[in-house]
């Protein structure tokens, strides 16, 4: 009895575990419908200047591009860094989510961070857009 007890326990806490640090899309932090998104503004970390999309073809390319990232929490990041290099918000019905770029893979979406699994590096991938929309 006492062994099916054990192993009921371990399979649950191994269920957890898995569900804790399970991948999500990026888009899944924001908003549930794009076409709710109102504005989406992009802000330089080492300059404050900031780039405003309110085009709606404009924000579903970047939601799209955006929501494709698949993030995992990151629980044991403890960098004492208090900077970013880009944030990204998102703007809808008075509501706002602001995601800041921490480092070359890991974003902070209000106070929790989180790894980018699929890419080089969002980093990169920010300052190239924001160069882009900055033209």
């Amino acid at each position: 009895m006492k062994k099916k007890i054990m192993v009921i326990v371990i399979v649950v806490i191994i269920v957890i575990i898995l569900f804790y640090f399970k991948s999500r899309k990026l888009d899944s932090l924001y908003v549930g419908n794009i076409s709710d998104i109102e504005q989406v503004s992009i802000v330089s970390g080492g300059t404050g200047d900031i780039v405003v999309v309110k085009n709606t073809e404009e924000i579903e390319k970047l939601a799209q591009y955006f929501g494709e990232y698949k993030l995992q929490p990151d629980y044991f990041y403890s960098d004492s860094k208090t900077g970013w290099s880009y944030g990204i918000k998102f703007e809808w019905e008075n509501k706002q989510i602001f995601i800041t770029c921490i480092d070359t893979n890991r974003v902070k979406v209000d106070t929790k961070v989180y790894k980018v699994k699929n890419s080089d590096s969002m980093e990169n991938s920010l300052k190239d857009l924001f160069d882009e929309l900055s033209e």
